[in-house]
């Protein structure tokens, strides 16, 4: 039954998605638009990959074929070459991201790990220091879901050797420190607020926003709260669909966790509980 709804569920989404883009290619720009859509549903699109998205995209094909309209016909035609274009793109520059992160991630291991270069752990933690100061351009929050990801497959592994628990020992370590160095390179309110909402995972923004408020301090907390105040009630003036309800959600909770950052304050500085 889970697997009936899920594939309906997902008809109704792709439904959606080809008729914004068959409206697209009717407007000004349309691969402009074409590619705002499809990032738009790129949830939709990545759980199309293999036979169920065939199918998908088939049926759509006939149903045109059936229609009889030539114009019709070619605009489902179109569309469907674009999502199989821009699946394809978004997959290689998916692992193009991917092989660059294991990359970064074995560069910080290996000049944390005992088994580096240095012999002292004095020695390592300047070799890390070092390492973390050249790559800190590169702490995207991709990388940061790469890290985590890592993470879990150690932590859920059936077995995990004495090696494997140490490694994710160092990872840990190594997010931990990532997360306090993207904290204290926060800017101004409006520029964090930026950097904060790139991120997917709520775990990873409200670390850094904690990190970051830590460092700040509680002038630039009240100066953050005030902004994602504004804009928590500009959202609400908007007609209901014309905000991504995600957007919302991660703006609210970012409030929420200012908002705990200054109740819990004490005279210049505060602290989370």
């Amino acid at each position: 039954i889970d697997d009936v709804k899920r594939v309906a569920e997902q008809k109704v989404k792709f439904n959606s998605l080809l008729e914004e883009m068959l409206k697209a290619l009717d407007g000004d720009k349309p691969e402009q638009q074409l590619a705002s859509i499809c990032s738009n549903y790129l949830e939709t699109l990545l759980n199309m990959r293999g036979y169920e998205g065939v199918e998908l995209l088939q049926s759509a094909l006939k149903g045109a074929s059936k229609s009889g309209d030539a114009t019709t016909m070619k605009k489902v035609s179109l569309s469907c070459d674009y999502i199989m274009t821009f699946l394809d793109e978004f997959v290689n520059q998916a692992k193009s991201m991917d092989d660059e992160y294991k990359m970064l991630l074995g560069k910080i291991i290996k000049a944390a790990s005992p088994s580096g270069s240095s012999s002292s752990a004095l020695d390592r933690e300047e070799d890390l220091d070092k390492v973390l100061e050249e790559e800190s351009g590169n702490f995207s929050p991709g990388f940061l879901r790469h890290m985590e990801n890592e993470c879990s497959r150690i932590e859920t592994a059936q077995v995990i050797s004495p090696e494997s628990a140490k490694l994710l020992q160092t990872l840990r370590l190594v997010q931990t420190r990532i997360i306090d160095e993207l904290g204290r390179d926060l800017g101004e309110a409006a520029e964090v607020l930026n950097q904060l909402l790139g991120y997917d995972d709520p775990g990873e923004r409200i670390a850094v926003l904690e990190a970051g408020l830590q460092v700040q301090g509680i002038d630039f907390a009240q100066d953050m709260l005030d902004m994602v105040n504004e804009a928590v009630e500009g959202f609400k003036n908007l007609p209901d669909g014309e905000v991504d309800p995600e957007l919302i959600q991660r703006v609210t909770e970012i409030a929420s966790s200012v908002e705990k950052f200054i109740s819990n304050s004490d005279d210049d500085y505060g602290t989370f509980e």
